[in-house]
């Protein structure tokens, strides 16, 4: 028969051979790796068998992270602990996603704010931009439109007389230095294919007494039954000239403003002289029997702004040429 062993029997003398023999070959071998590794004229293949080794260990003694009361092991680049590495699954609470921190919030939500703060600034200065482009752009066509008018209306004026008394006539121009008055076909209202029209210039004070303006009168013309009112009669002058004295120019709501902000605007009339000067400038018109030859409105700017048109001197001549008070036959 066979006697039962006794399992809780310590181990006999083969079984401590055996395993003195196992640790003697680790040894043996881990001193071999360390001799290659040591050696100055070791072999490449003993190196490189060393540091597998070596790497392979400390593969195995990776540090773990803390994730409250429990141990979380490292994840990988997803997030997540491959099942080959043979580790235990991960405990309840430990996270596996990456998420962001507080600071990072706010430097995103700052980025944010400063982006917005910049595109803000960029479109309020595009905007003032194009905004003084456009007022840019109304003035100076504001300027050559009426530049336009005056050329038009003074180069389209009438012959015109207007009765001045029983039985007499007088030219109805009217020239002085702050106002001018006469008959043209052109009008601001109708251009140059409406009715005739009493156009009148006049310079007034400027908005608080600053400067000076321009204004502009349209009254649809009716005849010379009509201008009668505006002759009072005619009076001596200096050197026994009579000239026609006319009522004075009303300023209203119906007025039109040509030009704003002036230092200075005055009238001046060219006309025929003695020799050796041909011709010469006057500020009054007193001539009864002749009309200018030219007109020039003089107008100076009250402030200087090279960015933008401003009003100028403009000098108009007048192609009317018939003599008043001399009858012509067709």
């Amino acid at each position: 028969m066979m006697r039962a062993g006794n399992p809780h029997r310590t181990p006999g003398r083969g079984s401590r051979s055996e395993t003195h023999g196992n640790e003697s070959r680790d040894d043996s071998r881990l001193s071999r790796l360390i001799a290659c590794a040591t050696a100055p004229r070791a072999s490449a293949c003993s190196r490189a068998r060393f540091s597998a080794g070596v790497f392979a260990q400390k593969r195995q003694k990776r540090p773990e992270r803390l994730v409250g009361v429990g141990v979380c092991p490292l994840a990988d680049a997803r997030g997540s602990v491959p099942e080959s590495s043979g580790r235990t699954p991960q405990p309840e609470g430990c996270a596996t996603e990456s998420g962001v921190t507080l600071i990072e919030l706010l430097v995103a939500v700052t980025l944010v704010a400063l982006l917005s703060t910049g595109m803000a600034i960029v479109l309020r200065v595009a905007l003032d931009g194009s905004q003084k482009s456009q007022t840019h752009l109304t003035t100076n066509r504001r300027v050559i439109g009426v530049e336009r008018v005056m050329r038009e209306e003074i180069t389209n004026l009438m012959p015109v007389s207007v009765a001045c008394g029983e039985g007499k006539f007088a030219p109805l121009f009217e020239g002085r230095s702050q106002s001018m008055r006469f008959v043209s076909s052109y009008s601001l209202a109708e251009a140059a294919r409406g009715a005739p029209h009493l156009v009148e210039y006049q310079v007034i004070p400027g908005e608080n007494g600053v400067g000076v303006r321009l204004v502009m009168n349209e009254i649809l013309y009716g005849g010379q039954k009509w201008l009668r009112p505006l002759c009072l009669g005619l009076v001596p002058i200096q050197g026994g000239i009579q000239a026609p004295q006319f009522t004075p120019i009303q300023v209203g709501g119906y007025s039109f403003v040509l030009a704003d902000k002036l230092a200075a605007c005055r009238f001046v009339y060219l006309r025929e002289g003695n020799l050796p000067l041909p011709t010469t400038w006057t500020e009054d018109w007193v001539e009864q029997l002749k009309w200018p030859l030219a007109v020039r409105i003089m107008l100076r700017p009250l402030e200087s702004n090279p960015t933008i048109l401003q009003p100028t001197s403009l000098t108009v001549p007048v192609p009317a040429n018939p003599l008043p008070g001399y009858g012509y036959q067709e």
